[in-house]
């Protein structure tokens, strides 16, 4: 929040006043929270918690997507080995093709 900011306050620093403040700045009115629900917005575990959404922070959805990254990364490692195990195959067949029209 701007005026959190501009005090120098840290989150755990914001209270109920402050959140009041900025929307009668904002708003021209307060909001009908409690110092909890403040508590509660500005709490950076329940915010991760709150964000249980492919992608986000939350630690099932985290656990997910290092899944399909591992996953993702498997398979790309599959298709490395064996796109050299074929460079290696034509390299090869390329030498022994040379060797034979040479002699």
């Amino acid at each position: 929040m701007l005026l959190a900011i501009k005090q120098g306050l840290q989150a755990d620093q914001v209270g109920l006043d402050l959140v009041q403040e900025a929307a009668r700045d904002v708003t021209g009115d307060e909001i009908s929270l409690d110092e909890t629900a403040v508590r509660g917005a500005l709490d950076p575990e329940a915010f991760v918690r709150a964000h249980a959404v492919r992608g986000g922070p939350a630690p099932e959805a985290l656990a997910e997507s290092l899944a399909r990254t591992r996953t993702a990364h498997e398979a790309l490692r599959k298709t490395i080995s064996e796109l050299g195990g074929r460079r290696e195959r034509a390299a090869q067949e390329l030498k022994s093709a040379a060797e034979a029209i040479a002699n």
